[in-house]
């Protein structure tokens, strides 16, 4: 039985990783790193010397602070680092990053100043690594204003709220299920390296008021008890996820 370590398990990808483990209890033995550990050494220490391989999903992706995004992200990666180092462990780690690597924001810079730090403890170590570049993720449990465009958008449309796009743009989603599916899949195969996991919808995002029949679509979103099908003209190409929710706004 292997153990595997996992930081974040309560936020949105964590805790979906955190109940397929669980369900595979005759394969994998789930050790949960907590925000509590990583302010005590002895507790970081005694977690991390006993796994076989370390998902870290944990860090910060909203702050009115931007420099908040990313010392916390860096420093979690410096952490575990010196954790491992102190304890001679040298687990699989398997490090979430994203897309936004590649563009010129404080968050994309601090996943990857931390997925380099960790490349250079695996050189040091000897050690396996995998650092993941994920795409948008959407599913059942994202917060909205946090995790997610589409959990933004749902919440809005429930509460009668007006959903609006500050930047038309193409969006690269992948499905909660489907990322874990491929995180368990390094976990079983041992995959290392740097992997861009592949979004598996890409949408035109743009502001409803660029739609033709702006008006009307306003209207239907002031309208008690009315069904909100007109989420689909902001995800166009997303109706096999989307036309089930036909959401329909709460009294």
């Amino acid at each position: 039985m292997k153990k595997i370590g996992i930081t974040g398990s309560s936020g949105f990808i964590g805790s979906h990783l955190l109940r397929w483990l669980t369900i595979r209890s005759e394969k994998f033995q789930v050790v949960e790193i907590n925000r509590d550990d990583f302010s005590n050494n002895l507790l970081l220490d005694s977690k991390l010397k006993e796994i076989d391989i370390l998902v870290h999903l944990a860090g910060k992706n909203r702050s009115s602070d931007y420099n908040e995004i990313e010392a916390t992200n860096i420093n979690l990666a410096k952490l575990i680092i010196k954790s491992l180092e102190r304890v001679n462990s040298k687990p699989h780690v398997i490090i979430s990053s994203s897309t936004q690597e590649s563009q010129n924001n404080i968050y994309g810079k601090s996943k990857r100043i931390s997925r380099e730090l960790f490349v250079e403890w695996s050189n040091r170590s000897v050690a396996s690594f995998t650092g993941l570049i994920i795409p948008n993720v959407f599913g059942p449990f994202s917060k909205p204003y946090y995790n997610t465009v589409v959990a933004t958008f749902c919440h809005q449309l429930v509460n009668n709220q007006i959903p609006s796009v500050d930047i038309d743009n193409i969006l690269h989603f992948i499905y909660i299920d489907e990322l874990i599916h491929v995180i368990l899949d390094i976990i079983e195969n041992k995959k290392v390296g740097l992997t861009s996991i592949k979004a598996r919808n890409n949408f035109w995002l743009e502001n409803y008021a660029d739609f033709d029949g702006d008006e009307k679509y306003k209207e239907e979103a002031k309208k008690e008890n009315e069904y909100f099908d007109f989420i689909i003209s902001f995800f166009r190409d997303i109706k096999k996820y989307f036309y089930v929710y036909k959401i329909q706004k709460w009294k």
